[in-house]
């Protein structure tokens, strides 16, 4: 065993810890970082007697994409893996289409496991992620919680779980090489319009004297730091929530808002006015 493989087998158990996962679906898009994820998901699974279902979902934003999902499903072919591609019947164009692909690709997952009694999917989010993720949301003035991300959500009542975001892409594309696979590369991870592109083209860009790995290991260590310190701040969350918030059977809630108070109360503001309203996302500090 790796230890690219023992780490993958050492984050997925702690994330499981205290759960029993008989089946386990894994989001495989192509890229490098899926297929890596694809792999050492099967490793695992073999030893721990679960069974594994790899999901495409074909967005047909661009016209190699069915190309792309059917890639995918001859190497799960090959490899003895049950594929399923999930196509997006998109109703129209809107100007936030990247938006818009992102929740439809969490829709059809999600509904795929709920039809399939299939609570826990994996994405290949990894470390290069989660720096890029920081810088992103640096950019939007994010309060602490906002800052960091966790490796465990819920979307449709199925978990997700990110059992390589303290992973490093380079690691998943070595591991992808030494399987002799081709990962699909989507053009829009290199488009300008995306502010998630241009980070990651100024971070590889940095000059060698700046020594971009210590840079990006000490960017990982501090967001390490923040998500520990978030942790806290999400249990004095929850102690505030139960407390101090009166929520009535019309969806309505009843809380006493300082608003020149501190983080807590923000977090409790925001939290309670996307409950009501029954958005899919929390509302910007500025609004």
């Amino acid at each position: 065993m790796n230890d690219l493989q023992n780490a993958f087998n050492q984050n997925i158990q702690a994330l499981l810890v205290n759960t029993k996962a008989s089946k386990i679906a894994v989001a495989v898009s192509g890229g490098a970082d899926s297929l890596a994820l694809l792999l050492l998901c099967q490793s695992w699974a073999k030893e721990n007697n679960v069974t594994i279902t790899a999901l495409t979902v074909d967005h047909q934003l661009r016209k190699e994409s069915l190309a792309e999902a059917e890639h995918v499903a001859t190497i799960c072919n090959e490899r003895n893996i049950t594929h399923h591609i999930l196509p997006w019947h998109k109703e129209v164009a809107t100007s936030s289409m990247h938006d818009s692909a992102r929740k439809a690709r969490y829709d059809l997952l999600t509904q795929y496991c709920v039809d399939n009694d299939i609570d826990t999917i994996l994405t290949a989010h990894h470390a290069d992620d989660e720096i890029e993720n920081f810088f992103i949301r640096l950019s939007k003035a994010s309060g602490l919680v906002g800052l960091t991300s966790s490796e465990v959500n819920y979307y449709n009542n199925i978990r997700i779980l990110r059992p390589l975001s303290n992973v490093c892409k380079q690691q998943l594309e070595h591991e992808v090489s030494l399987y002799q696979l081709t990962p699909c590369e989507d053009p829009s991870n290199q488009d300008p319009k995306y502010q998630r592109s241009n980070i990651r083209k100024w971070i590889a860009s940095m000059p060698v004297e700046l020594d971009p790995d210590l840079f990006k290991s000490r960017i990982l260590q501090s967001l390490n730091h923040l998500k520990k310190s978030a942790d806290d701040l999400k249990k004095l969350f929850v102690k505030e929530l139960a407390e101090r918030v009166i929520i009535s059977r019309d969806a309505t809630a009843i809380y006493d808002f300082d608003p020149h108070s501190n983080e807590i109360e923000t977090l409790i503001l925001t939290h309670l006015l996307t409950m009501v309203s029954g958005a899919n996302n929390m509302p910007r500090a500025e609004s």
